[in-house]
This record gives structure tokens, C-alpha cells and sequence, in this order.
């Protein structure tokens, strides 16, 4: 199906002037439909900031069952944002839509998911020439990247910290990363996302004691593999919880990136992006943000 956004790129000359390229951003921004995967703050960051912007059409997708009525209303809120833009919801979940309803959209976005659900995602973006991002927020960390592939499969592990990571299983992946190449920030997101696999969700503070004991099970099993020794114990104990304040930021801070790759119509790889907020007491290194700003 050709998209709205599609049809703009046809009638618009590429060889425009600075002004007239200023313009043919707007036009794609009024045609651009978007479909996010939530619900999470992150995604409510990202869908309020693009219903503010107006973009076309945004399709937001409910993952929790047990909190339909909660998302609807959320959905509501967003569609009072901007009434101008049409705002769908699918409250029973990614698995009740079919690969040809998300390709209809030229933008994917996917907070939170799992594995398997961001390889589905990525295998419709790829055959339909669509734009993935991908992003997760736990604790008072995050992380987001735009998923666009190289079609080089002799170069699709020479990455730089992060790239394609949330489509790398830990024994498929981290063999193929360089040692130097791997920071805190990747293998704090590698140790999450797999936890999100085995257990169903994202580390929770009322689950703390829990959770904290197979996060650091995790961690062990990704050190041997990857023989590196990162991610604090300061660190692991800073991912419970969907924060509100650091997952609307981390959001905002992807809708930054979204909307310009919309209104530009440039798509990157090797851009992820791993995020801190001071609302918590560690930074990246492990350290309180007291030692930090002493150290620096």
C-alpha cells in the first residue's frame, strides 16, 4: 500500500532551496502516519510531542491487558492534544494486528518490547522500506536507537556500542561485538532486555528483592560470555520501576530524533543513544551523581 507520506515524496523536487525544503518538511510531517507500541511513558512522551506537531494519523498499541481502561483514557488525552489528528487505538495488543495494518504506517516505534516482537518489526520494516526505532525506559535509565539496517550481512556486526542491539540474542551477539566497543550503557540495556524475555516485563519496585537476585544472575551469564567485567551493582539497583519523569524525557528525546528523520527524510544506523536522568542517584559509570560531579 502506498502511504500519504509516499505520495508527498512524488510530488516534491528533491532539489529545493533551504526555504523550499522547509516547506516539503511540513508537507511530510502533515502526511506522516506513525504507529507506537506501548503503553509506557516513553510512548505517551512520543505520541503527545507528535500530536502536538500534527502529523497525520497515529496508531497507538496497548501491550498490557490489564490496564485497557487506564489506556484508553490515555489515548483520549492524546487525541484532545491536537483534535486535528487522527488518533487509533489497538487495545488488545501487537499480536491482533496483521503485518500488512503496521506497514501501512511509514513509522514504527516500539517502547519496551520483547525480542521477538522487535523482530517482527523489523522484518516488516525491512521489506516494506519502513523507519524503526526502538526504545526502552527502566528505572532511571533508557535507551532508544533508530533500527535501520545495513543489507551487508558481512558487516552486520562490525557495531559500535549499542548498534543493533535489541535484535541480538546475548550468545548471538555479544561474541560479534569488539570488547572495546561495549560500554556500561549497552550492556546495562543487553542484561534488561533479557530479562524482559525470560520474566514478561521490565524489573518492578515492588518486586525488588526478586528481581534484583536474576539481574544479577543475568549480568554473570552475559560477563562469562562477553568476558567483560561492566554495569555496577550501584547500577542494577537503579532499573526498577517505569518511571514517569525519565521515561517522558527519554521519549521526548526520541520524538527529537523522529521528527527529524520526518521532516528531513534522512535515515541513520549506529545511533544509540543511552540515557541517564539526575532524577536518580547513579549515573552511568555506577557512581552517585555526587561522585561524578566530584571526579569531573
Amino acid at each position: 500500500m502506498e502511504s500519504d507520506l509516499d505520495k508527498v515524496d512524488l510530488e516534491i523536487d528533491r532539489s529545493l532551496n533551504d526555504g523550499e525544503k522547509f516547506f516539503w518538511g511540513v508537507f511530510r510531517l502533515k502526511a506522516a502516519r506513525v504507529i507506537i507500541i506501548g503503553p509506557s511513558y516513553m510512548a505517551n512522551g512520543v505520541a503527545k510531542d507528535l500530536a502536538s506537531s500534527r502529523v497525520n494519523e497515529l496508531m497507538i498499541v496497548n501491550q498490557k491487558k490489564d490496564s485497557v481502561a487506564e489506556f484508553l483514557q490515555a489515548v483520549n488525552i492524546i487525541q484532545r492534544l491536537n483534535p486535528r489528528v487522527k488518533v487509533n487505538a489497538a487495545e488488545n495488543g501487537l499480536s491482533t494486528l496483521s503485518d500488512d495494518v503496521i506497514a501501512e504506517y511509514s513509522f514504527i516505534v516500539g517502547t519496551n518490547c520483547r525480542r521477538e516482537e522487535i523482530q517482527r518489526l523489523r522484518d516488516i520494516a525491512d521489506a516494506k522500506e519502513k523507519c524503526l526505532f526502538i526504545g526502552a525506559n527502566f528505572g532511571v535509565f533508557g535507551f532508544f536507537c533508530e533500527a535501520n539496517f545495513t543489507k551487508d550481512p558481512e558487516n552486520f556486526f562490525e557495531v559500535k556500542e549499542g548498534r543493533h542491539l535489541p535484535f541480538l540474542s546475548i550468545e548471538g551477539g555479544l561474541s560479534n561485538v569488539k570488547n572495546t566497543d561495549i560500554g556500561d550503557g549497552f550492556m546495562l540495556s543487553q542484561i534488561v532486555m533479557e530479562f524482559r524475555d525470560k520474566f514478561g516485563r521490565l524489573p518492578e519496585k515492588d518486586k525488588r528483592d526478586e528481581d534484583r537476585k536474576n539481574l544479577f544472575e543475568i549480568r554473570e551469564k552475559i560477563r562469562q560470555l562477553s568476558k567483560i567485567e561492566k554495569v555496577s551493582d550501584d547500577m542494577l539497583e537503579s532499573v526498577h520501576g517505569d518511571e514517569k519523569s525519565v521515561g517522558e524525557w527519554v521519549g521526548r528525546r526520541l520524538y527529537e530524533q523522529i521528527y527529524q528523520v520526518i521532516i528531513n527524510d534522512e535515515k541513520t544506523i549506529d545511533n544509540f543513544s543511552f540515557c541517564k536522568s539526575f532524577a536518580g542517584p547513579y549515573s552511568t559509570t555506577g557512581k552517585t551523581t555526587a561522585q561524578q560531579l566530584e571526579s569531573e
